[in-house]
């Protein structure tokens, strides 16, 4: 079935702005919070300086992560150490600061952070023998509005530093599902509960099911895994470097040649051997057999971050022929395994961009599952997803159909 005219120019407007964020976010990265605009003026702290006076370190909090809910009650110890040979003794004061980001125009990468109209002032005497320590109790009572708060100790001539930050939540309800709307990166399962998010992209090398530390990576990754399900979190397996040195080519990582032979000064290659790939495929349906849903919360996979033609920020430096090898050896897993009644479905790579340009515009090797992720716009609460695989054969298109159709997905198909 065709695409009508309206989500071919809706499609077209989006590839558009993916094209330009492309364009524009090649070279810049996101920023550290320290690094934000403001940063050291909402703390009132110096970023950077080759030597601070004291340190602080958060040793207990009374909630999971520094998430707080309206009925927990906020309690902070911290460690302040003395790190000059004088002793210090003073009135000193901790800060809890509410504040909030905001954007830069033209400038995704680096926000802007901005105090809000809370400061509360704890007074506090402190007192520390030379190179010694002293801990510290912060109690919190009269916080009522959702978001963000630092606590910074100011120590007056020795200075201020940052002791932490926590957040004013909401309480979730977390339902078990299969498709969660809201995801983010792997956080850590106390953070992820806590703020409500039931989906997330995890990160998982690739071990060869021979190596002798195999079942004890497979036995320690069950226990991940036994969080995510047990706080009804989802899981997106991110397939990424080989884990031994054996599988790699030379035993090593290694960057790009230049003319004369020699090692460029960029970032590594962590591709495996293409004489791996089958065992590649052993092992993704394995892990989709033991992690996959219903039984486990493995509910997708996809392939390596960004995998650029030839170079890209996170290992991949191989070439397009090379990613299509790799990534028909992990759709054969997941169908394998779909056969034992396990609900996975396949992704392309994270930058959509890339995936159009590998599994559209390439030739007709395209043949298998590649599908969802491809493109989804949401509306009216529902994810349409166009799946672009028109020359497909029949039966990967029945399969696929049935895996949408239970989700109550709507799909169309080109072809």
């Amino acid at each position: 079935m065709k695409l009508n005219t309206n989500d071919m120019k809706q499609g077209i407007i989006i590839l558009s702005s993916l094209l330009i964020f492309s364009i524009f976010s090649v070279f810049p990265q996101m920023k550290a919070p320290q690094d934000w605009v403001g940063y050291e003026e909402v703390m009132g702290v110096k970023n950077n300086l080759r030597f601070y006076n004291f340190d602080v370190t958060l040793i207990e909090s009374s909630a999971p992560a520094n998430v707080f809910w309206p009925e927990d009650d906020i309690n902070f110890k911290f460690q302040v150490v003395n790190n000059t040979q004088e002793p210090i003794d003073t009135d000193a004061k901790i800060h809890i600061i509410r504040y909030g980001t905001k954007g830069i125009p033209n400038n995704i990468w680096l926000p802007q952070m901005i105090k809000l109209d809370y400061e509360k002032i704890i007074p506090v005497h402190i007192s520390i023998t030379p190179n010694g320590y002293t801990n510290v109790s912060v109690s919190v009572d009269d916080i009522k509005d959702y978001g963000g708060y630092a606590i910074v100790f100011d120590l007056g001539k020795k200075g201020r530093r940052l002791g932490t930050s926590f957040a004013y939540s909401m309480k979730p309800s977390p339902v078990k599902m299969q498709y969660p709307k809201q995801s983010l990166d792997d956080l850590g399962v106390d953070f992820l509960s806590r703020v409500g998010v039931q989906s997330i992209r995890h990160g998982i090398p690739y071990i060869s099911t021979t190596s002798p530390d195999y079942q004890k990576f497979m036995q320690d990754l069950a226990g991940e895994m036994k969080k995510y399900m047990d706080n009804n979190i989802t899981v997106m397996l991110m397939f990424g470097e080989g884990r031994m040195a054996s599988s790699l080519p030379l035993g090593t990582t290694r960057p790009h040649l230049d003319g004369n032979g020699h090692f460029l000064r960029t970032k590594q290659d962590l591709v495996w051997m293409p004489d791996m790939d089958d065992d590649f495929k052993k092992y993704v349906k394995e892990l989709c057999l033991r992690f996959g849903w219903p039984k486990g919360p493995v509910t997708a996979v996809c392939l390596w971050n960004e995998p650029w033609e030839g170079m890209s920020i996170s290992g991949w430096q191989a070439d397009m022929i090379r990613y299509r090898e790799i990534y028909q050896k992990m759709a054969e897993g997941v169908i394998d395994a779909r056969k034992e009644n396990i609900d996975v479905l396949v992704g392309g790579e994270i930058q959509i961009l890339t995936l159009w340009i590998n599994f559209l515009l390439m030739g007709p090797w395209i043949y298998y599952l590649y599908l969802i992720f491809c493109l989804f716009i949401i509306k009216e609460w529902k994810l349409q997803f166009y799946i672009l695989n028109g020359i497909a054969e029949k039966s990967i298109k029945e399969e696929l159909k049935y895996g949408i159709q239970k989700v109550g997905l709507e799909t169309r198909m080109t072809g």
